[in-house]
């Protein structure tokens, strides 16, 4: 009788150590996806940075007004950033991509709160955050930064990350002050025009009763002819 529950024992403990060791090769495995991924993603990222950088990814045929942003040409090296987000390695593709620009002065937190105080002590020119956090989502965050008395800096730009680019997504956070707003997996010529958007071109501020943050309106210039009059 004691043999025979010896026996079962270690059958046991063989079942358990057999299921545990499945469990930890299909973690590996998932995880070696996903870091594959993000690194398929991040050299694209990088060349088509380059052949933005060298002009080649803008096509042939006359330049639209998209074009012409990318193009313009900015020192990245003079302005700082804070990324506020949680996830490593999307912190570590944004951090990697804004140096490969040349930027130099770039601040991470993973907590909203700790952020805010970072803004109230050094100079912040860029915030960019990340939708999806722990402790608070981004559109809270961002409440906090452009409507609370507490605020350091309500006047920040803003650009905010998101896998959600639904409409109402969209809506939520331009409604409650994002400056601009980009969804991933992002392209390096969106994540460019974003920066440019903000640092060369800010839109004026809006304060009204329900509403404090960068004018909702954006201005296109559809036509690129000859002007005519009448």
């Amino acid at each position: 009788m004691a043999g025979l529950f010896s026996f079962r024992n270690k059958t046991s403990s063989l079942d358990h150590d057999f299921r545990s060791g499945i469990l930890r090769i299909v973690l590996t495995l998932c995880f070696c996806i996903f870091c594959w991924i993000f690194l398929t993603d991040y050299t694209a990222l990088l060349t088509e940075f380059q052949s933005i950088e060298s002009g080649h990814a803008l096509g042939a045929g006359p330049a639209s007004s998209g074009d012409r942003l990318i193009k313009q040409k900015i020192d990245f090296s003079r302005v700082s950033f804070l990324i506020v987000d949680d996830n490593k390695l999307s912190i570590k593709m944004v951090g990697d991509t804004l140096r490969y620009l040349g930027a130099t002065n770039i601040e991470v937190t993973r907590n909203p709160d700790e952020a805010l105080s970072l803004i109230k002590k050094q100079n912040t020119d860029v915030l960019i955050t990340e939708w999806q956090m722990e402790s608070m989502t981004g559109v809270e965050f961002l409440d906090l930064l452009r409507n609370s008395s507490a605020s350091p800096n309500r006047f920040l730009p803003v650009i905010m990350l998101t896998g959600h680019s639904e409409e109402p997504f969209v809506a939520d956070a331009r409604d409650n002050g994002v400056t601009e707003f980009l969804a991933k997996p992002f392209t390096a010529k969106g994540f460019y025009a974003r920066l440019v958007s903000v640092i060369a071109r800010p839109r004026c501020f809006i304060n009204a009763p329900s509403y404090f943050g960068p004018d909702r309106r954006r201005k296109t210039m559809p036509y690129d002819g000859d002007e005519r009059r009448s």
